[in-house]
């Protein structure tokens, strides 16, 4: 496929034309906030131990899990019902703050349970960075929560300031604390690092103007949702989105914590892209569960944004590590170029894995999940033994390949078996 003839499938494909528009427009503010909790972190591993940073990038690790865990596949069915606009926007705000309430109890709690055995596996300075910082890390269910309910509701902009100001925020309080203060006490950075996710969750509510009414009927809906397609949307979520953390677990407890902190740093390099990624897909997010089908050429156009976006990552990532973290961090470097093949894969099957999810078919994204979570389960600890830390990145290629195969797998027999083909007049009329 040559130049001229992207060129006209960008010009004629109205879903690329607004792709970018909306993307690009969003993205700005999006590179924004993530280049200053890319800062921020980069900021915590130069100025500490590799020990340290290894027991913050665990206890961050455990904090995520938990908050994917706890949410229980809720927030996915709030953000259908947004985006099918079953109900008033603002009543689903306000029963979101009311879930959030209820949910950051089950957070707390699945922390005390886990408590113990975490002290069994791990040091005591992990323990010790727990019981000072646990109180308000409930705030990471916030932040997992809010991407579904403003993608719902096409509030992209409103979740753009969210992360500009929860991350310039936290970024700010590093600065001080590094480099004023002169304190690097990981269990700050971690707790300054919930306060500022509960700021920038307070600016957000102030400006969406949530309500209470028709609470019980909007609870007995997305009861009913949940139970259809709900729970399995969740379990996909948490197969999928726990794999890179159980992957820092797994190299903190086989390997050393040293190891963990260069896992750590080298996943910390792509995650801006991976969320990038995100931030085009959910900018289309309702208009796609709305087609009958994805056009063909966007997945051409996937594969150049990918590649485009993927080589600028490894020069940049290049210069940072080399010059920025130092000799203490070169050993991530080949780490990272590895896992910019699963940026690659993840921009390509995204929008897909997100057709497949709001047309109702989170049974399907589930066992994709699974599958991607199996491979993890059985190969990264063998991969480990073998190729020692350089196993965990390939295992998370292997996890993200198999997620891709399956993807694609499910969203073509989707359309075969309800034969788009005889209603072309959809997609042309939204072509329009």
């Amino acid at each position: 496929m040559n130049f001229f003839k992207m060129k006209q499938i960008f010009q004629r494909n109205q879903i690329l034309k607004d792709k970018f528009s909306n993307a690009i427009l969003l993205s700005i503010s999006q590179i924004i906030s993530l280049i200053f909790n890319f800062l921020a972190i980069l900021i915590i591993a130069r100025e500490n131990t590799l020990e340290n940073f290894g027991v913050f990038s665990i206890c961050l690790t455990i904090y995520n899990i938990l908050a994917i865990f706890s949410e229980l596949g809720i927030y996915g069915n709030i953000g259908t019902s947004l985006s099918k606009n079953k109900f008033n926007e603002n009543d689903l705000f306000g029963f979101s703050i009311l879930v959030s309430l209820v949910l950051s109890l089950v957070f707390l709690i699945s922390l005390s349970i886990i408590y113990p055995i975490i002290n069994i596996f791990y040091n005591d300075s992990l323990k010790l960075l727990i019981l000072n910082s646990g109180i308000i890390s409930f705030s990471f269910l916030f932040a997992y929560a809010l991407p579904f309910i403003m993608t719902g509701s096409e509030k992209i902009k409103i979740f753009s300031l969210f992360n500009f100001s929860n991350n310039f925020i936290y970024f700010i309080f590093v600065i001080f604390q590094t480099y004023i203060l002169k304190d690097k006490n990981i269990s700050s950075y971690i707790n300054y690092k919930s306060l500022s996710i509960i700021i920038g969750i307070i600016l957000v509510f102030l400006i969406l103007k949530p309500r209470f009414k028709n609470q019980k009927v909007i609870f007995k809906n997305i009861y009913s949702d949940w139970k259809k397609f709900g729970f399995h949307c969740f379990l996909g979520r948490l197969y999928n989105s726990t794999i890179p953390f159980l992957l820092v677990l797994l190299v903190g407890y086989i390997l050393s914590e040293k190891s963990a902190a260069i896992f750590r740093v080298s996943f910390n390099f792509i995650n801006p892209l991976l969320l990038v990624f995100l931030s085009f897909t959910q900018t289309m997010a309702k208009k796609v569960s709305n087609l009958p089908s994805i056009p063909k050429n966007t997945f051409y156009s996937n594969i150049l944004i990918s590649l485009f976006l993927v080589l600028g990552s490894a020069i940049g990532g290049f210069i940072l590590i080399e010059y920025f973290l130092g000799e203490k961090y070169k050993s991530s470097l080949p780490l990272f170029l590895i896992m910019l093949i699963c940026c690659f894969l993840y921009g390509n099957y995204r929008m897909y894995y997100e057709w497949l999810v709001l047309n109702g078919h989170g049974k399907m994204v589930m066992n994709a999940s699974r599958f991607a979570f199996l491979f993890i389960a059985l190969f990264s600890i063998p991969l480990m033994k073998i190729f020692d830390i350089y196993g965990a990145p390939i295992a998370l290629v292997g996890s993200f390949s198999v997620c891709t195969i399956f993807v694609f797998y499910y969203y073509r027999s989707v359309l075969k078996e309800v034969n788009f083909a005889k209603k072309p007049e959809l997609l042309d009329s939204f072509n329009k």
